[in-house]
């Protein structure tokens, strides 16, 4: 496997500058080696190196930098009306320019802009809108969810694996970018941690447009 500061410089250069290793045994096999007394399956030991490669990819600093870098660069803010908000939020009404938003991420630094996510939230909180933030860059991996994640992956990989290595690598980046909260663990996946600090930066810069 990839170590994640490998992984890193690989996105930095743009190209395999460090290539995974092929173990010379499948993963079944290797995954015996490390079976704890009471382990019935092998299956649970590459589950559980899956989750740890998973965990140690979302701890990378520049990983993560990168992640929400990509986020401002093609993030886009969209606001949908309750039922509540499609009566109450008229022309009249002094906070109808949230009613229906789409706009970059970008655009909300324009001065114009400047306290929009503020009044985005508090009509969230009234119950009168919805919002999200969702990446628009033509990804064509839905599973994957993002060009940045794709890029990732193809960096992480090896070409023309045919091997049962190929899908472990998958599902490590398949648990890495699960775009939920995970319930029954009530842990926030990497991308949802991302967003959410996204999001506090948002509403940081809005709170100090209003302030100042």
């Amino acid at each position: 496997m990839l170590g994640p500061i490998q992984l890193v410089e690989n996105i930095q250069e743009g190209k395999q500058l460090h290539k995974p290793n092929q173990p010379n045994i499948g993963p079944n096999d290797l995954a015996r080696e490390y079976m704890r007394p009471g382990q019935k399956e092998s299956l649970d030991v590459i589950k559980e190196m899956c989750v740890y490669t998973a965990i140690e990819l979302s701890s990378q600093p520049d990983i993560r930098r990168g992640l929400k870098k990509h986020i401002y660069d093609h993030g886009w803010i969209i606001t949908q009306p309750t039922d509540k908000g499609n009566k109450e939020l008229d022309v009249f009404h002094p906070c109808y320019r949230v009613k229906r938003v789409s706009k970059r991420l970008s655009e909300l630094s324009e001065e114009k802009n400047g306290d929009l996510f503020l009044d985005i939230l508090q009509n969230q909180a009234l119950g009168l809108i919805t919002f999200q933030i969702a990446i628009k860059d033509e990804c064509e991996d839905d599973r994957i969810g993002n060009k940045y994640f794709e890029k990732m992956l193809e960096m992480f990989k090896i070409s023309d694996d045919n091997s049962k290595w190929k899908f472990v690598r998958r599902e490590i980046f398949e648990i890495f970018t699960a775009q939920s909260q995970d319930n029954s663990r009530n842990s926030k996946s990497f991308l949802v941690g991302i967003m959410d600090e996204v999001k506090n930066e948002l509403k940081e810069d809005s709170e100090k447009f209003v302030l100042e």
